[in-house]
């Protein structure tokens, strides 16, 4: 496992492949970022837009507007509401043209609605753990006290308890130091040089395992090792940087504000546990020999995918899994793991490679197999608890479909227009101006559609959608 530095880097890798943190949470709890929080008052079934015999309803308006807030800049208004339901309606015919052209028949838009299937059953799955939590007024005071303070950390982490328990008996005899044991604990250049230097931590910029051992520890103390859902750790604290007369204003402000997060916080680590139990109780074992010959074939595909430290979540396109299959022909039926109820072969892993983070892969293939396999096995039971069925799994499953087949509309009009480069021209000035062919014609064939499809806007159901914290 590779750690990253940045104050939330220690766990960055795995919040994003095992959902660890899901988009969904910070939705319910934009604290973190935003004094703006969803207002979950009234009914998300409710349509905000006919299109044709398609509804889009204000769940799925939160569901793509949410997330493209948090992956831009733009801030929330009621005319960028606006604009964007008017887009998500252009998308939907989109969708339909799609649809009326059998798009939604090819494999991988099947694989693709499938995949995120399982995706949406297991978020609402995690979405409904810790929801019993209630923030009573210690824990608030606790963040709080903690908020006001941050910490100069330096970390050390292994996999193997024996490494760690070393590593910690060396720091106690004084034989070793931070500087000299990064070097062995960590792959990231960085944290090598720096002697696992973090940076400053103050509450929340961490898992709570990990915050409640950094805030156990006074200046120049070392922890002892303690576990996390990744591995071990020891944590030891440099500097302390407190702010001595908060007021009680200061804590009735921050209760106010925080109270959500703190519930995401407590949420998070409940769902932690749970994935470790559900681990745990699988009896995982891996075929080392067969997984290694898979490694040797696998990893030098992704790593023309892995450009450098803004490309750590870049995923091998199906295409390419469907040549390596070729290549491990002869091992595809091969017991890659086994595990309490059944075992997964070459090829079942395979079927999931496209899903996993290629900065995952390179770095650690065995977790990646259990990820992989703990994603099946999740969805698996939550179809068994009948969650497919549920409307909100419906919803997003709708959603997301949707923008598949509105992609694959807009690539095949991309393909009918031919590469031309006249004299004197770029590559850039062809590509150029295909682009702008491919607009016109776009914006053409959705103009056309809103000829025949009906479309109503229910605009004002979008005006309280936010409320103040």
């Amino acid at each position: 496992m590779e750690i990253i530095e940045n104050k939330r880097g220690i766990f960055e890798v795995f919040k994003y492949t095992s959902l660890f943190l899901l988009v969904t949470f910070m939705i319910a709890c934009t604290g973190t970022g935003s004094s703006k929080q969803v207002d979950q008052k009234g009914n998300d079934r409710e349509p905000v837009a006919i299109v044709g015999q398609d509804t889009i309803s204000l769940f799925q308006f939160k569901e793509s507007y949410q997330t493209a807030i948090m992956r831009t800049s733009v801030n929330d208004n009621l005319e960028n509401r606006k604009h964007h339901l008017y887009k998500m309606a252009e998308g939907f015919l989109m969708a339909q043209g799609a649809k009326e052209q059998n798009l939604d028949t090819l494999p991988q838009f099947q694989y693709r609605k499938n995949m995120f299937e399982r995706k949406a059953m297991r978020e609402y799955m995690f979405e409904n753990i810790g929801t019993e939590i209630e923030i009573d007024e210690s824990k608030l005071k606790e963040a709080f006290h903690r908020s006001r303070q941050s910490r100069l950390v330096r970390h050390l982490f292994s996999r193997r308890k024996e490494e760690i328990d070393g590593m910690y008996q060396q720091l106690k005899s004084g034989k070793a130091s931070f500087q000299t044991l990064a070097q062995k604990s960590f792959s990231d250049s960085t944290l090598r040089k720096n002697g696992g230097l973090l940076g400053w931590i103050t509450w929340g910029d961490t898992g709570i395992n990990f915050e409640n051992a950094v805030y156990s520890l006074e200046s120049g103390q070392i922890s002892k090792p303690f576990k996390s859902m990744y591995g071990w750790h020891i944590v030891k604290v440099e500097k302390i940087n407190r702010d001595i007369l908060p007021t009680s204003q200061d804590y009735k402000q921050f209760a106010a504000k925080n109270r959500k997060k703190l519930e995401r916080i407590y949420q998070e680590g409940q769902l932690s546990e749970y994935l470790n139990n559900f681990m745990k109780e699988q009896e995982l074992n891996l075929n080392i020999p067969i997984l290694r010959s898979v490694s040797q074939k696998l990893k030098p595909r992704f790593k023309q995918y892995f450009l450098g430290e803004q490309q750590k979540l870049n995923k091998l396109p199906p295409q390419n899994v469907e040549s390596l299959a070729l290549e491990l022909k002869d091992i595809l039926d091969e017991t890659l793991v086994s595990y309490k109820d059944g075992q997964w072969t070459v090829r079942d892993y395979l079927r999931r490679v496209p899903e996993l983070p290629a900065q995952f892969i390179l770095t650690d293939i065995e977790k990646s197999v259990a990820l992989a396999l703990r994603n099946d096995l999740l969805a698996e039971k939550a179809r068994k608890n009948g969650l497919d069925q549920k409307q909100e799994v419906q919803d997003r499953v709708q959603l997301r479909s949707y923008e598949i087949l509105s992609h694959l509309k807009s690539q095949q009009i991309m393909n009918s227009i031919p590469y031309e480069k006249r004299l004197n021209w770029t590559e850039e000035d062809a590509r150029l101006y295909r682009v702008q062919h491919w607009r016109h014609k776009k914006n053409q064939f959705i103009e056309q559609k809103k000829k025949k499809v009906p479309i109503t806007f229910h605009y004002n159901k979008l005006e309280n959608l936010y409320s103040e914290s």
